[in-house]
C-alpha cells in the first residue's frame, strides 16, 4: 500500500456485485476517491455528478452498455482516461472501443498486475499531456455546462449568468440528474441555509429558467430541484 493514496478520482462500472467489491477495495487502498457503479445508466449518472479522471468499464452492463456509456461520454469529454474490461476478444468489438480513445482494454478474468500497469499508463497519460479539464455536461437544445470556468454555452456562445445563477448551475450539474435539495442550493449560495433565503432563491431559479430550455430544471415537490436528462 502506497504511503499516501493517490488524488485521482476513479469510478468503476461494474454489474457482477462480488467483482465490483472486490476491485472497489483494491482500487480504495491506492486511490483517494473511488466511486461505483452497477449499471451503465447508473455509470453515466455517477460520471456526471463525481468527474472522475479514470474510468474502468466492463464492455457488458445492462441499462446502458460500456461503448454506449462511453460514446455518450465523449460527445463532450476527451480528457477522462478510460480502460475497457472485456470478455471477449471479438476484433470488430476492440476496434469499435479502439475508436472511444481507450488507455487500454482487458481480457476477463484481470490479473491485478494487468490491472495496475493500466492505472499507472493511464496516470502517465494524464501526467504527461497535462490535459488542462474542460470537463463540459451536455444538457440538450444545443446547451451545455463547462466544469472548468463555471460557463453556461449556448452553440458554443456564452450565456450570461449572475453570480448566484452560476452557482445555482453548478451545484446542479454536480448531482447529475439528483434532486438537490433547497437547503443543500442555499448552502451552495449562501454559506447557509436559513429559511430566509427561499424566497430570493426562487426568484434566482426562475430567472435562470428562462435563459434555459424548457423543463431542463424540474421542481421536486416538497424536496428541492434537479436536472432533467429523459
Amino acid at each position: 500500500m502506497p504511503d499516501q493514496l493517490l488524488p485521482y478520482r476513479i469510478l468503476l462500472v461494474e454489474d457482477e456485485e462480488g467483482i465490483r467489491k472486490n476491485y472497489a477495495a483494491y482500487l480504495s487502498r491506492q486511490f483517494e476517491y473511488v466511486y461505483t457503479a452497477a449499471d451503465g445508466a447508473e455509470g453515466l449518472v455517477s460520471y456526471r455528478k463525481n468527474k472522475p479522471d479514470i474510468m474502468i468499464i466492463d464492455i457488458e452492463l445492462p441499462k446502458l452498455g460500456g461503448l454506449q456509456l462511453l460514446s455518450t461520454i465523449r460527445e463532450s469529454d476527451h480528457t477522462t482516461r478510460a480502460i475497457m474490461l472485456t470478455a471477449y476478444t471479438d476484433k470488430q468489438m476492440l476496434i469499435e472501443a479502439a475508436e472511444l480513445m481507450l488507455t487500454r482494454y482487458l481480457v476477463k478474468p484481470i490479473a491485478r498486475d494487468a490491472l495496475r500497469q493500466a492505472l499507472q499508463k493511464a496516470i502517465d497519460e494524464i501526467n504527461q499531456y497535462k490535459v488542462i479539464s474542460q470537463k463540459c455536461l451536455e444538457l440538450y437544445d444545443g446547451y451545455k455546462w463547462v466544469y472548468e470556468n463555471q460557463k453556461l454555452l449556448h452553440h458554443h456562445k456564452t450565456v450570461k449568468l449572475t453570480s448566484h445563477q452560476k452557482l445555482i448551475m453548478q451545484t446542479l450539474c454536480n448531482h447529475g440528474g439528483e434532486t438537490v435539495t433547497v437547503e443543500e442550493l442555499m448552502q451552495a449560495i449562501w454559506n447557509d441555509s436559513d429559511e430566509k433565503y427561499i424566497n430570493t432563491l426562487k426568484s434566482s431559479i426562475s430567472l435562470l429558467r428562462k435563459k434555459l430550455p424548457k423543463d431542463l430544471i424540474v421542481s421536486e415537490y416538497g424536496s428541492g430541484y434537479r436536472l432533467n436528462f429523459d
